[in-house]
């Protein structure tokens, strides 16, 4: 489940918010700073909304050219720090530029149960049970815990 990070956000404790348990979460946004993005992921981790996920994938952030690798980092920093303070909040993280606001933005079937995450050792495979070449393990980045 997921879509566009603020409008996730603004869901958290009202009627619509979301179930994340179980669940492999996907964000993406657009014209967003790093430090709106931290913002929005301490409120995320404050509400719990990542205790229970099985995985997280990032897709593209757009932002002004010059910050748009920090943004995703900025995702992926805060929640490993986050990670390594609390031993409960385990989940890999991937990152993909196939989907999001940009030029090369792929659909990403939400709410299906057809994708599944596998290990093997300490690492993480994203893995479809659709024949959907965007949806290839070769397509995401594993940023590991």
């Amino acid at each position: 489940i997921g879509g566009n990070l603020a409008v996730f956000i603004s869901m958290i404790a009202t009627n619509l918010d979301p179930n994340t348990e179980n669940k492999i979460l996907f964000f993406e946004d657009a014209h967003v700073s790093p430090e709106v993005i931290y913002r929005q992921i301490t409120s995320l981790l404050e509400s719990g909304k990542l205790s229970k996920i099985k995985a997280l994938i990032l897709g593209v952030f757009d932002s002004p050219a010059e910050e748009i690798p920090i943004v995703r980092n900025t995702i992926i920093q805060k929640i490993q720090e986050e990670q390594h303070s609390n031993k409960d909040l385990k989940f890999p993280i991937f990152t993909t530029n196939q989907s999001g606001h940009y030029l090369n933005n792929q659909p990403f079937i939400l709410g299906s149960n057809n994708s599944y995450i596998a290990s093997e050792g300490d690492k993480y495979f994203l893995h479809s049970k659709l024949d959907n070449n965007w949806l290839n393990q070769d397509m995401f980045e594993n940023n590991q815990y």
